[in-house]
């Protein structure tokens, strides 16, 4: 399989099908949209951490994580 745009056999007058990937976009949007009202609602020093990445989620791999750390 090749990976980059230009290791394709047409190259560059390629084509594309969205038709596999718009659900996916679709639910991609929908989670995003979620997480974002979610740290809307947070203090705006939180906001801040989250903006800049410092959480860090631990305990159990998998399934839903309420568990977090600052990582600085």
């Amino acid at each position: 399989m090749r990976r980059y745009n230009w290791q394709q056999t047409d190259w560059p007058q390629f084509t594309y099908s969205l038709s596999g990937l718009e659900d996916k976009l679709f639910a991609f949007t929908e989670k995003i949209g979620r997480i974002s009202g979610i740290v809307e609602a947070l203090p705006v020093d939180i906001q801040q951490l989250v903006d800049i990445g410092a959480f860090v989620r631990y305990g159990k791999a998998g399934g839903r994580c309420t568990s977090y750390r600052v990582n600085l």
